[in-house]
């Protein structure tokens, strides 16, 4: 908020040449202004609503919900009507959690520690019905107030623009360095599927001459180079139960009778030096 106060002032001082040149100095600085105050403002409320859901989430004692939760919220409004919608999705998600939890709850404890579990999920289904609607109203207020503070920065977002990938993370967290190769998969991984496998962990890739196969901690996942937005098929690694390599490529044998297959295997096709990175990854 600061920043628009000083240009307010500033961007007129500096264009007292010509009557023309101040006019657009007035201007800029109102239009800094208005934009660093609506951008402070509903930024602060934004955090503090954030911060309010945040802590009676944790008092419904109920970590599935907690979890999805804040999966949910890493998907950041580009625009006010992007953070309307969101914010009527995570209403939509509280209300439902909350009134469903009432039947859903004692049957998962139940399950899980048979008479005491039920009796511990009646206490959370009962104190879900009366939180998790108010954190949905909560979480509303909060991904409205993010999508108006992102709608005063988005068009210069988009004329900034991205001069590379975002830096690559594994699971150590550990800052390495800069590696394009590493970044470029990582971007891919996470953009496939509007964000599908964003929460895993990037580990491998291999760019073949229509397709690329991505390898993070969970899945194996294909893309085509032409359209790397939509997975052409994907492979659970736990599932894998044997690798086998031959002049096609790599073949990863799966233990699912579901699996469309009839020889339950999936074949990555790739040359032999990315054969044996892909086998040595696995």
């Amino acid at each position: 908020m600061g920043t628009g106060f000083y240009d307010f002032f500033n961007e007129p001082r500096q264009n007292l040449d010509s009557p023309y040149a101040f006019s657009l100095g007035v201007a800029r600085g109102t239009q800094s202004l208005l934009k660093n105050s609506t951008w402070g403002a509903f930024n602060s409320a934004a955090k503090f609503s954030s911060t309010l859901g945040k802590g009676a989430a944790a008092l419904t004692f109920d970590k599935p919900y907690v979890r999805e939760r804040e999966l949910l919220s890493r998907e950041k409004p580009l625009h006010l009507f992007q953070g309307f919608a969101f914010g009527l999705r995570d209403f939509g998600l509280g209300c439902f959690q909350g009134v469903g939890g009432v039947v859903y709850e004692p049957i998962r404890g139940a399950y899980d520690d048979r008479l005491p579990g039920m009796v511990k999920g009646v206490g959370r289904g009962v104190i879900g019905l009366g939180l998790k609607p108010i954190i949905g109203a909560v979480d509303f207020v909060t991904r409205t107030a993010e999508g108006i503070r992102n709608t005063a920065t988005y068009w210069d977002e988009i004329r900034r623009g991205r001069i590379r990938p975002p830096r690559y993370f594994g699971r150590d967290k550990v800052l390495e360095t800069y590696s394009e190769d590493k970044a470029c998969g990582q971007e891919i991984l996470f953009t496939t599927e509007r964000g599908k496998y964003r929460n895993e962990f990037y580990m491998h890739h291999i760019e073949e001459e229509t397709t690329i196969v991505l390898i993070s901690d969970t899945h194996i996942v294909s893309v085509s180079r032409f359209d790397t937005k939509q997975e052409d098929w994907h492979v659970k690694i736990s599932e894998i139960c044997g690798l086998e390599t031959d002049n096609r490529g790599l073949s990863a044998y799966i233990a699912s009778s579901a699996f469309e297959s009839p020889t339950h295997k999936r074949v990555i096709f790739c040359r032999a030096k990315k054969r044996q990175q892909v086998y040595n990854t696995l």
